[in-house]
C-alpha cells in the first residue's frame, strides 16, 4: 500500500514543477493587456533614458558609476562599435513611439542584429584580429567580443581574404533583412541604375519623343541669294531697234537706226503666258530685235499660282498598320514585356506608336531593347 500512495504522489510533484513560472508569465500577460497600446511608449522611454545615458557615460564620462559601467560594458561588447550606441538607442526609442508593434519588429531586430555583427568583425579584420589575449584596450579599439567571436574563426580557417568575403555577404544579408528586399528586386535595381548611368553617359540612346504638333506644317525658308533679289530680272522688250544685216560689207560704228523708238508709255504690257509663238522673232531680212537699257528696268511678276498641278495625298493603308502594331507587340511578348499599343499617330513621313505598359512594368525595360 505504501507504494502504491508514492505512485499516486509523483504526478502531482511533476505538475507543480510545470506549473512553477506560470505566475511570472501570468504577470507579464497582465503588464501587457493592462498597458494595451501604450507598451511602446513604455519601451521608448526606457531606451531613450538608456540613451541619454549611454551618452553622458560614453561620450562625456558623466554619468559616474552607471556611465563607466555602461562603457566598459558597451565598448568592451562591441568595440569601436560602442561609440554608437546611444545613436541606436535613439533610433529604437524613436521607432517605438512612431511605429506599433507588429511582424516587422522582429525582422528589423534580426536585421540589425547580422548588420551590425558583420561590420564589427570586418572592422576586426581591419585591426589585426587581436584575440582576447590581446587585452581589454586592444578589443576596445578593434571589434570587442563580438568582432573576435565571428572575425577569429573565420581568420584562422580561411585566412583574412576568406573571412572578408564571407563577412561582406552578411553584411548584404543584413541589409536585405532589415529593408526587406528580395535578392530578385535588388538585381532589378541594380540593373536600373546600370541602364541609367549607362544612358547618363551616351552609351544607350532613348527613344525619339514626338509631341502633338501637324507634321504637315513646314516652315517657308527662302534660299534666293541676296544679291539675285536685289538686282531686277530682265523683262521682255518694251522698245526695240531693227538693225539691217543684209549687206555684205563689215558694220563699223554704229548701227543706223531706221524706225523711231517707241515711247516706254506707249508699250503694250506684256502677259507671261507662254505659248507657240517665240519671244523674238528673226525676220527674213536678217533684222534683229534688241533689248533696250530702259525696257531692262521694268519691274519683273511672277506667274500665277494656278499653273502649278495639285499633288495627290496618299493615305496609308490600314492593313500595314495593323501588321505593324501585332509585330510590334509580339516583339514585346518575346521579351517579356508586358506593353500595349495605345494609340497610332501617322505623319507624312514618321508614323508614331505610343505603348502602354502593364502594372509594374517601368519604362527602361521597354527602353533597354532600343
Amino acid at each position: 500500500m505504501p507504494a502504491k500512495k508514492r505512485g499516486r504522489r509523483s504526478p502531482g510533484g511533476k505538475k507543480r514543477k510545470a506549473d512553477g513560472p506560470r505566475p511570472v508569465r501570468r504577470l507579464l500577460d497582465w503588464f501587457r493587456d493592462a498597458l494595451g497600446a501604450q507598451l511602446g511608449d513604455v519601451y521608448g522611454i526606457g531606451l531613450t533614458v538608456l540613451a541619454v545615458l549611454c551618452a553622458l557615460g560614453i561620450w562625456f564620462n558623466m554619468a559616474g558609476p552607471v556611465g563607466r559601467f555602461l562603457e566598459l560594458a558597451f565598448r568592451g561588447l562591441l568595440g569601436v562599435g560602442g561609440l554608437f550606441t546611444p545613436v541606436v538607442f535613439g533610433y529604437l526609442a524613436y521607432e517605438m513611439f512612431v511605429t506599433r508593434p507588429g511582424p516587422d519588429r522582429p525582422r528589423i531586430t534580426i536585421g540589425l542584429a547580422v548588420l551590425v555583427s558583420s561590420i564589427l568583425g570586418l572592422w576586426h579584420l581591419m585591426q589585426g584580429t587581436p584575440d582576447f589575449t590581446a587585452g581589454a584596450t586592444q578589443l576596445r579599439r578593434s571589434g570587442g567580443i563580438v568582432g573576435a567571436v565571428l572575425a577569429g574563426p573565420l581568420n584562422g580557417l580561411m585566412s583574412v581574404w576568406g573571412a572578408a568575403v564571407v563577412l561582406v555577404a552578411l553584411l548584404c544579408l543584413g541589409v536585405l533583412i532589415l529593408t526587406k528586399t528580395p535578392v530578385r528586386r535588388a538585381l532589378e535595381v541594380a540593373r536600373d541604375w546600370a541602364d541609367a548611368a549607362r544612358e547618363r553617359h551616351g552609351f544607350g540612346a532613348r527613344a525619339p519623343e514626338y509631341d502633338d504638333e501637324d507634321y504637315r506644317e513646314t516652315d517657308v525658308i527662302d534660299l534666293a541669294d541676296e544679291e539675285q533679289e536685289e538686282e531686277p530680272a530682265p523683262s521682255l522688250p518694251a522698245e526695240t531697234t531693227t538693225i539691217d544685216l543684209s549687206h555684205e560689207e563689215p558694220v563699223s560704228g554704229e548701227a543706223e537706226i531706221e524706225s523711231e523708238p517707241v515711247p516706254a508709255d506707249d508699250a503694250e504690257e506684256i502677259s507671261n503666258d507662254t505659248g507657240d509663238e517665240p519671244v523674238i522673232e528673226a525676220e527674213p531680212s536678217g533684222q534683229l530685235a534688241m533689248i533696250s537699257r530702259r525696257a531692262a528696268q521694268l519691274p519683273y511678276r511672277l506667274p500665277p499660282l494656278d499653273l502649278l498641278r495639285a499633288g495627290t495625298t496618299r493615305t496609308p493603308g490600314a492593313k500595314s498598320s495593323t501588321e505593324t502594331i501585332r509585330a510590334l507587340e509580339a516583339t514585346l511578348r518575346d521579351f517579356g514585356v508586358d506593353a500595349a499599343v495605345a494609340r497610332v499617330t501617322r505623319g507624312p513621313t514618321v508614323t508614331r506608336f505610343e505603348i502602354e505598359l502593364g502594372q509594374g512594368v517601368k519604362v527602361n525595360r521597354v527602353m533597354s531593347l532600343a
